[in-house]
């Protein structure tokens, strides 16, 4: 007995539906250093890809700044990339709501390059908005401080960095923004 083509079709279809069909994204690259300190150690900070707020992938950078990761994407939103390591704050390089291969060759900068909106103002690497969006400023005393502020100037709040290193040139000081919408420092 032959089972009915349509049955099996319908069948097929259901249980394709439960689970989104993706390729991996298999992504080469470089991470470039976007700031005057040049001795910035790359080969000691990982990249970790991140979607609805779980890691996807993480990987670590090589000297060269090259790097190699790959994952599957399933109903994320958009991918968002940090760079983390020793003296680093996680800091957010890029989000990316798609990419135009399966295997896409980007270059990646820390910290990342920020735009501005017809008004000037830098936007936000997730959003896209600048209304939540706060400069950093650093104090060398000790504990090392992150002043977030307003677009008049004035402190909105400091924070205390754990800083367990005895030389300052350690802690590297390359997040400049903070959105305080999406709760990410670029």
């Amino acid at each position: 007995m032959r089972p009915n083509l349509t049955i099996v079709f319908l069948i097929f279809i259901t249980i394709s539906s439960l689970k989104p069909w993706t390729n991996p994204i298999y992504i080469t690259g470089h991470l470039k250093s976007n700031h005057i300190d040049t001795a910035i150690h790359l080969e000691k900070l990982y990249l970790v890809v991140k979607g609805d707020k779980k890691v996807l992938a993480k990987t670590k950078i090589l000297k060269s700044g090259k790097f190699e990761m790959s994952f599957t994407p399933r109903t994320e939103v958009s991918f968002d990339f940090y760079c983390v390591g020793i003296g680093v704050d996680t800091i957010m390089i890029a989000s990316v709501t798609s990419f135009v291969s399966d295997t896409p060759d980007v270059t990646f900068y820390l910290p990342a390059r920020t735009k501005k909106n017809t008004a000037g103002q830098v936007v936000c690497l997730k959003c896209n908005k600048s209304d939540k969006i706060y400069s950093i400023s650093y104090s060398d005393h000790q504990p090392i401080t992150k002043n977030y502020l307003n677009s008049a100037g004035a402190i909105m709040q400091s924070i205390a960095v754990n800083k367990d290193f005895t030389d300052d040139r350690n802690y590297y000081k390359l997040a400049t923004k903070y959105c305080d919408r999406d709760k990410v420092e670029f």
